[in-house]
């Protein structure tokens, strides 16, 4: 943890400690690497999945996915979550969704 960083105050013609927090931002994918380190070049663009991520290989282009990765969110008797047509072609979702990471452990 730091103590802040030596910062002039040109009003007070004095030095302080500031500290600082990042609350929150609205970014794209290749902000993501820049401010939080987290690379998005192999399958883990979602910050809330992490490694435990779903994503697939697009059939034709051979791209990446990432969609239907979220319904594992979805409470266990939800109705999304045994529709095997309107998502990903036949396959319910059964797995639970991963473990938030505290404060310290991100």
């Amino acid at each position: 943890m730091l103590d802040g960083v030596p910062t002039y105050d040109i009003f007070m013609k004095q030095n302080f400690k500031m500290r600082a927090a990042l609350m929150w931002t609205i970014n794209d994918c290749l902000a993501y690497d820049m401010l939080l380190r987290w690379s998005i070049a192999r399958n883990l663009a979602c910050s809330i999945c992490m490694e435990q991520t779903k994503t697939f290989r697009l059939k034709f282009g051979g791209k990446n996915s990432w969609f239907d990765c979220h319904r594992q969110f979805l409470s266990e008797d939800h109705v999304f979550r045994r529709n095997i047509d309107a998502v990903y072609k036949n396959r319910v979702e059964k797995s639970i969704p991963p473990c938030r990471l505290s404060g310290e452990k991100l």
